[in-house]
Formats: C-alpha cells, structure tokens, sequence
C-alpha cells in the first residue's frame, strides 16, 4: 500500500467507543453486547490509558456459567485465587498496556507490528492522546477500495 500512511487508513477517534477508567465489568459487557468490537481502548478523556481485550469478557462470562473446578482446569496454570479481580475491580485495573502507533506511519509498518505483536488493532495516538484506531479490516477495507 506504497503512499498510505495509518492515519489514511484508521477508524478516527469520533468513531470509536471507549471505556472510563471506573467502569466496571458489568459496563463493559454492555458495550460488548452493543458494539462486539475485539478490545475497548480505555480512556481519561482523550488520554489513552490502557485496552481491554475480549479475553476478559470472556474470563467473566466462563466465571458465571462454569463450575469453579471446571473454570480452574481451564485455566490451567492461572492462580485462581485472581479471578475475583476480573469481576470485583474497575477497567482501570485489568486493562493491559496499548501497543499505539502514530498516524504518520507508513500502513506497511503498520502491517509488520501488527503482525510481530500478534494483535488485530493498534491504537492511534499523538502525545498519548486517542485519535484512532487501526484494525486489519480497516487496511483490508482499503487495499479493496483501492484496487477496484
């Protein structure tokens, strides 16, 4: 995609739902079930200050329907003492780093990161700030685009 840039490519931050820092879980399922998106960035206003990862919702949807031995042997090695954290703590807690990106990037670097990182999505930031979002379907969406 020689002369794309991310910033040609992403989802800008208008678009995007985010989650607070103090929502909880149960917030979190509802943006879920509205929106079905992979991860929520999670945000101070425009700051971005961490992402939460559908790996999440799903630790808690198999926390309510599975038997606790059940729900340890699926977890294997995870200590299960832990998973009371997922359910009881606020997003702020149990979001991960963002792996972020600027919007001057080139899409093909972009691509490689994604890739090496083994994520479907990059955040985009300026100064820490959310300004997009860049998805494998979005540069999907626009190498078609650009072909036809």
């Amino acid at each position: 995609m020689v002369g794309f840039y991310v910033k040609d490519v992403m989802t800008p931050h208008e678009k995007i739902v985010g989650l607070k820092e103090d929502d909880t879980i149960d917030d979190v399922l509802k943006h879920y079930k509205a929106h079905y998106y992979h991860s929520f960035p999670v945000l101070d206003g425009d700051e971005l200050k961490g992402v939460l990862g559908e790996d999440i919702v799903l630790i808690r949807l198999l926390y309510d329907y599975l038997d606790p031995k059940d729900f340890s042997l699926m977890l294997g090695q995870a200590d299960i003492k832990n998973i009371d954290r997922y359910i009881s703590e606020n997003v702020k807690n149990i979001s991960s780093s963002p792996i972020t990106i600027s919007p001057e990037v080139k899409v093909e670097d972009a691509v490689a990161l994604m890739i090496k990182q083994h994520v479907d999505r990059i955040m985009v930031t300026i100064d820490d700030k959310l300004v997009g979002v860049l998805s494998k379907r979005d540069i999907i969406r626009k190498m078609i685009e650009h072909k036809t």
